[in-house]
């Protein structure tokens, strides 16, 4: 993180790329993604045959602020979308995510360092939201269910443009 002390006291941050996300905008997600060094690539081309977009969460059995509630919260309220979940970690404590919140979408055992050689850049807690046919349209850190919503504004926008749920945002 590049951040300058200014004279008043307050601090100026963002100036580097170190959390500027968006060159990840408008690409598409890899077709396949080395999700482990040991193992091969896992083909991900379903994503770009998807109607109604993906969401992405990227976690760690190692990061203090990874909280899945939000996740939870965000898949009860929109549940049109579908998602899927990297996760870092041991067999055993991605058994217990499962168990623990009741998650029905599809996890992948992955490793931050590795996977961040093909999405540049990425953290923790992080999420992607891609369109129908695999781009990406949003990218960012979040740790409350605002935050989700906020960066998946353009797919809840497009998708619900004339029903009533915008009104609940």
């Amino acid at each position: 993180m590049n951040i300058e002390t200014v004279d008043n006291g307050h601090r100026k941050f963002l100036k580097g790329r170190a959390f500027l996300h968006n060159d990840l905008l408008g690409q598409f997600f890899p077709s396949s993604l080395q999700l482990r060094s040991e193992t091969d690539a896992t083909d991900f081309t379903f994503l770009t045959k998807r109607t109604q977009g993906t969401f992405c969460f990227i976690m760690s059995s190692t990061c203090s602020y990874c909280n899945y509630h939000p996740i939870e919260s965000f898949v009860r309220h929109f549940p049109d979308f579908d998602y899927m979940l990297l996760l870092e970690g041991h067999q055993s404590f991605l058994e217990e995510v499962i168990d623990k919140n009741n998650f029905r979408f599809p996890i992948y055992s992955c490793n931050i360092v590795t996977i961040n050689h093909s999405l540049r850049g990425i953290g923790v807690p992080w999420v992607l939201v891609l369109n129908g046919c695999g781009q990406i349209i949003g990218t960012g850190a979040f740790n409350t269910t605002m935050q989700i919503q906020m960066i998946a504004q353009p797919l809840i926008r497009t998708f619900y443009a004339s029903r009533e749920i915008l009104d609940d945002i």
